[in-house]
């Protein structure tokens, strides 16, 4: 890697602001000893490695379904050949609403997808194989089981620790106000903990945070309806100047990434960019493309014009957009002039 191109990176990430990183989960970066987590952390024990979410959940569901299990194989052989007798398949729809109803509920079955199909033959105009449903509705509650199953075993870290804790910021997590007394303050004094030395670091008063959160409680708890809408950023404009503290606390925790979503997103149009034909892009060409193929608006709300100008700017000599339109018209009275000395030779 060039030597400016490596300045660059280390201007655009800075490690003595990094508190957590997400991770798809994988050995490589989770590692003990030489993961991407562990070598980023170093001496500072405060950083989390969190495991994406969306992997969790998507893990829970494969761990739900062995490969043992009945009908899984036949799902993977002859795709292209089997799949429109897939989807043509009543079970097969059926068993996908219930999986729709399930990631939405859990609860409350048959939920509103599965019912659509449940007694029907047929789904937007399709007319599917009929099925002796008993089988996948007496199944049912053993996948559920084993979904159960599957998603504490995936998730079973996330409810302890410090990434528990982090619930504090959760208005939907938040008690009633008679049960309200105590809340929080255990889980505020541990984060205050394992973060203390990046909050020192950035000029936090750490041993005023625990005051602080009990001023930011009461003054929430006083309107208790307000708290299913209010965000902590209406709280950061309301009590900045109260308890500042407590706040850089609460922005240091919404800091932490749940998901690793976006970064995959990336991935995804990197490999559309930097394709077999185009490998040869340079780094900033690439990293030019990702940059407006992931922060640019549709081409919809896109406005060109601020563009368009800048292209006329920046030419050393004169932009000349209209010269096909001009060439064009030149070429139609060219057309008509001839023409018109036809007419009159004849």
């Amino acid at each position: 890697m060039k030597a400016a191109q490596f300045e660059r990176m280390q201007l655009l990430f800075r490690k003595e602001k990094l508190v957590a990183c997400g991770t798809d989960g994988a050995a490589v970066m989770t590692g003990s000893k030489t993961g991407v987590v562990s070598r980023l952390r170093g001496e500072r024990t405060y950083i989390l490695g969190v495991h994406c979410m969306a992997h969790r959940l998507e893990l829970a569901f494969k761990d739900m379904q062995s490969p043992d299990d009945e009908g899984v194989n036949a799902a993977q052989q002859s795709k292209a050949r089997g799949f429109y007798k897939l989807v043509t398949d009543g079970d097969a729809l059926k068993f996908s609403s219930f999986l729709h109803d399930t990631l939405n509920h859990l609860s409350n079955l048959p939920g509103p997808m599965l019912r659509k199909v449940l007694d029907s033959n047929t789904y937007m105009g399709v007319n599917l194989r009929h099925n002796d449903t008993s089988h996948m509705m007496a199944n049912k509650d053993k996948l559920l089981d084993k979904l159960s199953d599957s998603m504490d075993n995936r998730f079973g870290d996330v409810g302890s620790g410090i990434l528990s804790d982090t619930k504090i910021v959760s208005f939907q997590q938040w008690p009633d106000p008679e049960n309200s007394a105590d809340f929080g303050d255990s889980e505020v004094d541990r984060l205050t903990s394992h973060f203390k030395p990046i909050l020192i670091s950035s000029g936090v008063d750490v041993d005023l945070i625990a005051d602080q959160w009990t001023i930011i409680k009461s003054c929430l708890y006083k309107e208790p309806q307000t708290l299913e809408k209010i965000t902590w950023a209406e709280v950061n404009r309301m009590l900045r100047e109260t308890c500042p503290d407590f706040l850089d606390l609460v922005d240091l925790v919404l800091c932490m990434p749940a998901s690793t979503a976006d970064c995959e997103r990336g991935f995804n149009v990197m490999k559309m960019v930097k394709s077999d034909w185009r490998s040869s892009l340079k780094c900033e060409t690439l990293s030019d493309l990702l940059f407006v193929h992931l922060s640019s608006p549709s081409i919809k709300d896109f406005d060109p014009s601020t563009a368009v100008e800048m292209w006329h700017a920046s030419s050393i000599r004169s932009r000349r957009p209209d010269l096909m339109q001009d060439a064009a018209a030149a070429g139609v009275e060219e057309e008509e002039c001839i023409c018109s000395f036809f007419v009159d030779s004849d």
